[in-house]
Formats: structure tokens, C-alpha cells, sequence
């Protein structure tokens, strides 16, 4: 077992995406996150084309070895983001929305997590942006951590896959329930 002095942060960089896949399918297989794994998956964490990309992370062990990611984007017009502008009253533009959050199952319990959303809410203040993330609502443990975290609770939402679902996905039907949360506004 790693300990939380052995580990640091530091940026995503190409050469972690494989890592962060192999580490993506471990937590869908354990946690049914992310709940809608489509054939378009094979570039999670990190698409190739992602010019909304604010910021992303990665926690690493010795050997410089990834075993969580974190990325920070700018808001889009999605039912998160505009449930979120609409509760908190603020523009979309001033939001940053937090994704692609998970930790490798073998390396939790040392808080990786909070340590990884402590940074990206530090990027999204310096960029004059609330942050938000959305989960869903069949994952209590997430939502416990965020909550412990001092997130607040803005919406509820449906969210509807455009992709088509693959054997991987963990809901059923083309769309699911999730609550959309905000970190508290200064």
C-alpha cells in the first residue's frame, strides 16, 4: 500500500492516458463510474479533442506511476451547467464544471480525492469561476465525499446519452438522474 507522503500531484500529461484508462475501467468495474461507457471511451479520461479543458491532474506514487485524475472544464450548454447558472443566478461563463474525478480502488482512504478537488477549485477561483460537478444519484459514496466536502446541493437533473450504450454501461435505459452540485460561493 502507497502512503499519502509517497504521493503528489502534478499536470496530466500525455503519457498517463493509457494509465488513466486501465485505471477508469477498474473503478467502472468496482464503482458503475462512469455510469454510460460508450464505444467513444477509449480516450477517457483525457479525449483527444478537448478544447474546453481548464486544467487536469493526476496524483502519482513512486515511479511517477498515476493512481487518480481530476480535469476542470469550462461550462458548456448542457443540463448541468445551465441548472447550475439557473441556481446560482451567474452566467454559464462563470462556471467551470469538475469531471473525470476518480482514484485507483487500491489507493483510496488517503485523500486522494479531496486533495485533487482542492485543486481545481483553487484553479477555477484564480479563473474568476464557481465550480460544479454533477453526479449521479446512484452513487452514494461520491455523494457522501462531496457532501463531507462542503458541496452544495443545486439540482436535480435528467441526463440523456446521445451515444449509444455499450455492454459496460452501468444504467439501464438512455438516460439518468443526477444532482448537480456547487462548491460554496465566496
Amino acid at each position: 500500500m502507497v502512503h499519502a507522503a509517497d504521493m503528489r500531484l502534478r499536470e496530466r500529461v500525455d503519457g498517463d492516458v493509457a494509465a488513466l484508462h486501465a485505471i477508469a475501467e477498474l473503478t467502472a468495474a468496482n464503482d458503475r463510474y462512469p455510469p454510460h461507457w460508450s464505444t467513444g471511451m477509449t480516450h477517457f479520461p483525457a479525449p483527444r479533442i478537448r478544447s474546453d479543458e481548464l486544467a487536469a491532474y493526476v496524483a502519482v506514487a513512486e515511479g511517477d506511476q498515476p493512481i487518480a485524475h481530476i480535469a476542470l472544464h469550462a461550462a458548456s450548454a448542457d443540463g448541468a451547467s445551465t441548472a447550475a447558472a439557473n441556481a446560482a443566478g451567474i452566467p454559464a461563463a462563470q462556471l467551470a464544471v469538475v469531471a473525470r474525478l476518480f482514484v485507483h480502488p487500491n489507493h483510496r482512504g488517503l485523500g486522494l480525492a479531496e486533495q485533487l478537488l482542492a485543486r481545481v477549485v483553487g484553479d477555477a477561483d484564480r479563473l474568476g469561476r464557481r465550480p460544479i460537478l454533477d453526479v449521479w444519484s446512484e452513487l452514494p459514496r461520491a455523494i457522501a465525499l462531496y457532501e463531507k466536502c462542503g458541496w452544495e446541493r443545486l439540482a436535480d437533473i435528467e441526463i440523456r446519452f446521445r451515444s449509444r450504450c455499450t455492454n459496460r454501461c452501468a444504467h439501464e435505459g438512455s438516460s439518468i438522474n443526477s444532482h448537480v452540485y456547487a462548491w460554496p460561493s465566496s
